[in-house]
């Protein structure tokens, strides 16, 4: 899949995991894909927090938390998720 063709959401977190990670594009949306399925959310989700946030969240963190559903920013939650 190309760069240019993933959409708004989508490039932002791909471009942060590939600088955070050194991974290429196809390695990186791969690392988007597990993430997503995972830790149960959709991949635009998961994008959407990378973006924000600017940290890849470890979605085991965010289970063991129990926040993997909830809103936790800001309050205290160290995973990443939103």
């Amino acid at each position: 899949m190309p760069y240019d063709d993933l959409g708004k959401e989508w490039s932002p977190a791909v471009g942060i995991v590939l600088s955070l990670h050194h991974l290429d594009q196809t390695w990186a949306i791969d690392m988007l894909v597990r993430l997503s399925q995972r830790a149960r959310r959709q991949i635009h989700e998961v994008a959407a927090t990378i973006a924000d946030t600017g940290v890849v969240p470890d979605p085991d963190a965010a289970a063991a938390a129990g926040s993997v559903s909830g809103n936790n920013a800001g309050s205290g939650d160290q995973s990443g998720w939103r």
